[in-house]
Parts: C-alpha cells; structure tokens; sequence
C-alpha cells in the first residue's frame, strides 16, 4: 500500500487520488519495465503517458498557494518512486521505465513548472507541464511531450 503521509495541504484535497494515480503510475512503469521492444512497448509509452500527468494533477491539487517549489521534487519523487540516473547501474537506467526523474522550477509570473522523463526504446520521453495558481487552486496552464535522444537539461522553466 502507499503511504500518502501529511502530504494533503490544501483544504479541497482529495488525498486518496494521489494514491491511486501513484498506484497507477507504478502500474505502467512495471508494465513498460517488463516488456520486450516492439508494439506492447509502444502500448506501455502510451500509458505511462497518460497516467503520468494524471499523477502530477491529483498531486498538484493538494498543494496550497504558498507551495515549496523544491518540495514538489521531493514529494513527486517519493510518491512516484521516481529514479534518477544516479540511481542504478548502466544496464538499469538503459531500462525503458526504470528511470522517472521529476524536476520542478518557478517562473517570474507565479508559474510552477514540472517536468518528468523517462526512458523509452528511442530516448528519452519528458512531460512539461505548467500551473497557475487561482481561486480555486492549481490549475494547469500548459503541457508538452516530447522525445530525445538525451536526458533533459534541469533547466525547464522558459528564459
């Protein structure tokens, strides 16, 4: 079971969604870990895909308007049971779904941005997704996929 700690900070947080979309989460990453190349990966991408920012918007959710940007990292990490590139061995992090790595950065306008990558066949597959604060939370403002062939600079937030 996952421990979702006093992670809930905001008074509309649906704590319980944070565990299952990580439960969700961990799903796919075994699945895509687990997996031969060919069709069923392409099938593991696709819902890794979807149940990643389906993740990060339940966690997003829960957080008040004064959120620890660098908590964010910490927080997604540990419930996502993100993996850094420091963590395993080559033949590990080669591994298309062992490596999650969340990073999360402010800009200037009140604007958090998190970004996630994992390993796919090709590359790397990295999510960016942007929030805003508003009356009624979180909200997401912006998302974008995209494929390279090396891991994202930790840099995410526009210059």
């Amino acid at each position: 079971m996952l421990a979702t700690a006093p992670l809930a900070r905001a008074a509309n947080c649906p704590q319980a969604d944070i565990g299952r979309a990580a439960t969700d989460l961990m799903d796919a990453r075994a699945a895509l870990m687990m997996l031969p190349s060919g069709k069923p990966v392409d099938d593991a991408v696709a819902e890794m895909q979807a149940r990643l920012p389906a993740f990060i918007l339940a966690y997003m959710r829960c957080q008040p308007e004064n959120v620890d940007v660098d908590g964010i990292k910490v927080d997604l990490s540990r419930l996502g049971w993100g993996r850094s590139i420091r963590d395993g061995t080559p033949a590990q992090v080669a591994t298309p779904g062992w490596q999650l790595t969340f990073i999360a950065q402010p800009f200037g306008d009140g604007t958090i941005y998190i970004s996630a990558y994992f390993v796919v066949p090709s590359g790397y597959d990295t999510l960016v997704m942007s929030f805003q604060h508003r009356d009624d939370g979180w909200t997401e403002t912006g998302r974008h996929f995209a494929l390279s062939a090396q891991a994202p600079d930790e840099n995410i937030a526009p210059q």
